[in-house]
């Protein structure tokens, strides 16, 4: 009995792991932020160029590096949500939810805060469907690395030292941080979303139906801009 106890603590991750991960997560926020979220940095020069370097620079701080760091500190993808985890739950969710969440979109998509930051290409997306396929597709990798970063690298990594409930609330309190100088209307939805997407990732025990529905969230919001807009006629 005393050998498995002793093995159990051995085996629970140190204090030095904590410090990693949240000083990690901290550098990478502020260095995406400063570099990405400013509402300026888009009203300068909306093209594809300017939204795929966007994406890139979410995906290399939010993605690749905390990647790198969970290797480094040996945190298994798996645990941070990189696995199919429950997909019939997952699944069944992405599929009722999703048309109910993008539809809701339409009535706030008219707000002028909206239209004026979004889409991030300008009107080169109207232009063709090969061009909004193209875009959809850089884009999913903005989502992927978001979720990546909130749901799991800070709210997996950190559950293990600081609890569930507070891992949750540092991960909302991080995610809503990451939208100021976004439009005022996704700033506040974004309390909610921090905690429904947490729910999610944690009921399937899986990133990749957060993902998706953030990711078609992201696509109506984008059509539904240029709607409003005028682009389509």
């Amino acid at each position: 009995m005393e050998f498995a106890l002793n093995e159990t603590e051995s085996n629970e991750p140190g204090p030095q792991r904590l410090n990693v991960v949240f000083a990690v997560a901290i550098i990478c926020q502020v260095a995406c932020w400063l570099l990405t979220t400013p509402g300026q940095v888009f009203e300068a020069d909306q093209n594809l160029m300017s939204a795929a370097r966007t994406v890139g620079i979410v995906f290399a701080q939010f993605f690749v590096i905390p990647l790198i760091v969970c290797f480094v500190v040996k945190i298994k993808p798996t645990e941070l949500g990189l696995t199919f985890g429950d997909w019939k739950k997952g699944l069944t969710i992405v599929v009722l939810a999703t048309p109910l969440v993008c539809g809701s979109l339409y009535f706030g998509c008219d707000d002028p805060e909206i239209k004026a930051y979004y889409p991030w290409p300008g009107s080169w997306l109207a232009h063709s469907l090969a061009n909004m396929l193209m875009w959809f597709a850089i884009y999913f990798f903005y989502y992927l690395a978001f979720e990546f970063f909130y749901r799991g690298f800070v709210l997996k990594g950190l559950e293990p030292h600081v609890g569930l409930t507070a891992a949750v609330w540092i991960q909302v309190c991080m995610s809503v941080m990451m939208h100021f100088g976004k439009p005022t209307p996704e700033l506040l939805a974004s309390i909610p979303a921090g905690f429904l997407f947490a729910w999610l990732a944690i009921k399937t025990r899986s990133l990749i139906y957060v993902v998706l529905i953030h990711w078609a969230i992201g696509i109506a919001n984008d059509l539904f801009a240029m709607h409003f807009k005028g682009w389509f006629e």
